[in-house]
């Protein structure tokens, strides 16, 4: 038999401040799942779902005692572009960047 959940939200219903959550991770600071689900009394693994579906594939999810959710690459860090050689019409080289 299935268990019933234990929840008295739905996680359809919550309504998380998006700004607070974006700034916490703009400024490096730990966003933890647990205490945000326990908050708004809904399970850490829907909370992951919501986070998931607002982010994508832009945040990584560390477990443990210094875990929660953080930017895979930190913003404003410098990203390195691929650079391609072009061949003018001179047969010179040209290092032109890749977009």
């Amino acid at each position: 038999m299935a268990r019933t959940r234990k929840n008295t939200v739905s996680p359809t219903t919550i309504s998380l401040d998006w700004t607070q959550i974006d700034a916490d991770l703009k400024a490096g600071k730990r966003v933890s799942l647990s205490h945000l689900a326990q908050a708004h009394k809904v399970f850490p693994i829907d909370l992951r779902k919501i986070f998931e579906a607002r982010y994508g594939d832009q945040i990584i999810f560390k477990r443990g005692r210094t875990g929660g959710v953080f930017w895979k690459t930190a913003p404003g860090a410098a990203v390195k572009t691929p650079t391609a050689a072009v061949v003018n019409a001179n047969n010179t080289t040209n290092a032109v960047v890749a977009v």
